[in-house]
């Protein structure tokens, strides 16, 4: 790829030579010298002195400024005249709002050779793309409240959808500040209850301390058996100050409530403390994957089965899952924005895994009952300060179905392979990937943009059943990827290895699967990488 330097001031600002930034931006094309050839798909650094203003790529060869007659008084105007020399290009501009790099050679036109500069360009290109990319995701998830990121594999789905995460919460409350935890332990409990001594529960009851045995303490009323809460369960209860939770009653939970409530009414003070961040970032933040066995009970809520602490036989009780236990702590902090990312999220049965939240997801902030109640409450609600991702690979056909009443409640947003050579210079191997897309695509051309078009025609290696979106395998694929040795410096990679060992074999697997057509096996074998 070709990398030049327009300025667009031709003279100095203080001589009065006017800017021609806005004319080049206005018409979508950049201009040249005859002898100066940007060529097709230049990288073009447009710059007011050592300022960088923008980057343009052309899209066409050039062409004579006589076909912008019709522009010649504007041309004129900002003192650019129609020598017939003079050629231009038509271009996608880039404006640079803010400049985090300069440009040190200020001539008129000139091919740029200094590496730091074109890797200036290509970064900042890098980032501009992916905030476009973040920004109209993000749009759209909050409009929506959950969506689904769907594409081919190797198009970064996943590393997007935690951009786009990392953009919800970057306004939250983030306060960089320590507090003091209080830390009741099994010694302290032990070394602070005696036998016989009377504990009040939360209800005005009076139990009896029995008996402090390794696991667990006896405590009794005045008409029951010894129960034996857990010193783990009673820490529990006093970390969460269960006992003020309504409806919280069965079993061992009123002797934990009420040893929890005595230490936090009469030790607090005495209790020893540790210093802990009040808030980051991964509170509000999480990710997990999906797969064929995945159901509600995984999910949502669920009964489990957990050894008795005492020792003896098993306890069945409900717990909240994933989705129940984050959208609680999303209610609970309205003020923050909270995001679940479900990685490929159409390998479960998802009407079996969301169950009634089917009605949640649409309806935010409104209660559903679920099947299980866990304290004594089945009540469920998803807040809207809540946001779903989901990822998901349209190659996959083994995978379940999404019916329309799930897919109505997420938007579905296409995440397509693209051309990196002009963000990654070197490091993308644009050839390897022309060769691949060249199975999927009818006349592939580089220097466009498919993720923007709307349709594009079969090669003659595809299937017809099957569109070149679903299946073309994505950028990743062709993206150098180093690794540092202990001195922190980039070991070589040899491209030949990914392709024998990840391209290839997915390519032939296609063929296996009714994807590829079997003429596609001579084009596999010959692909070659270039860098």
């Amino acid at each position: 790829m070709n990398y030049w330097k327009l300025g667009c001031r031709w003279g100095s600002k203080s001589a009065g030579k006017p800017l021609f930034f806005d004319l080049l931006k206005k018409e979508n094309i950049v201009i040249s010298w005859d002898s100066l050839d940007f060529g097709k798909n230049a990288m073009v650094l447009l710059a007011d002195g050592f300022t960088p203003i923008g980057i343009a790529k052309t899209l066409s060869s050039k062409r004579p400024i006589k076909e912008l007659i019709d522009k010649e008084s504007d041309f004129n105007e900002k003192q650019i005249y129609f020598d017939e020399k003079l050629v231009y290009y038509n271009a996608v501009i880039t404006p640079i709002s803010n400049p985090n790099f300069s440009y040190d050679a200020q001539q008129g036109i000139i091919r740029i050779s200094q590496d730091s500069t074109i890797k200036q360009m290509q970064s900042y290109m890098s980032s501009l793309n992916r905030k476009v990319k973040v920004d109209s995701a993000k749009k759209i998830i909050e409009y929506k409240k959950q969506i689904i990121l769907q594409g081919p594999p190797g198009t970064g789905k996943t590393k997007l959808a935690k951009e786009i995460a990392k953009d919800l919460i970057s306004s939250n409350k983030l306060e960089s500040k320590t507090v003091q935890v209080k830390v009741l332990t099994k010694d302290y409990i032990k070394s602070n209850l005696k036998e016989n001594q009377k504990i009040e529960s939360k209800n005005n009851k009076e139990f009896e301390v029995v008996a402090l045995e390794k696991n667990v303490v006896l405590l009794k009323s005045d008409i029951s058996k010894p129960w034996k809460p857990s010193y783990n369960k009673i820490i529990e209860s006093f970390n969460n100050m269960s006992w003020e939770i309504k409806g919280r009653t069965g079993g061992f939970i009123p002797y934990e409530d009420a040893i929890a409530k005595y230490f936090y009414e009469n030790h607090f003070e005495s209790i020893p403390s540790v210093e802990e961040n009040s808030v980051n970032e991964g509170d509000f933040f999480k990710l997990i994957q999906f797969h064929p066995s995945y159901s509600y009970e995984d999910f949502v809520r669920g009964i489990v089965s957990k050894p008795n602490e005492e020792g003896e036989g098993i306890l069945y009780q409900a717990e909240n899952k994933t989705l129940a236990k984050f959208a609680s702590l999303a209610y609970d902090d309205p003020d923050n924005n909270y995001v679940l990312i479900i990685d490929e999220i159409n390998r479960a049965n998802l009407s079996s895994v969301l169950g009634e939240l089917i009605y949640a997801l649409e309806y935010r902030g409104k209660s559903v009952d679920s099947i299980y109640s866990v304290e004594g409450n089945s009540e469920l609600i998803l807040p809207p300060n809540l946001y779903i991702m989901g990822t998901m690979n349209t190659a996959d056909r083994s995978v379940g179905h999404i019916d329309y009443a799930i897919r109505r409640r997420f938007a579905f947003v296409d995440v397509l392979p693209k051309n990196l050579k002009t963000e990654l210079g070197d490091d993308f191997d644009e050839n390897l990937f022309m060769q691949v897309a060249n199975l999927f695509i009818a006349n592939f051309d580089p220097s466009k943009d498919y993720e923007r078009e709307i349709e594009y025609n079969n090669s003659e290696y595809l299937n017809s059943d099957f569109n070149p979106k679903d299946v073309w395998l994505g950028h990743s694929y062709f993206i150098r990827q180093y690794k540092k040795n202990e001195n922190d410096k980039k070991s070589p990679f040899d491209f030949n290895l990914r392709l024998d060992f990840e391209i290839k074999p997915i390519l032939f697997e296609y063929i296996k699967d009714g994807i590829l057509k079997e003429s596609a096996k001579k084009q596999i074998e010959s692909l070659k990488a270039t860098i």
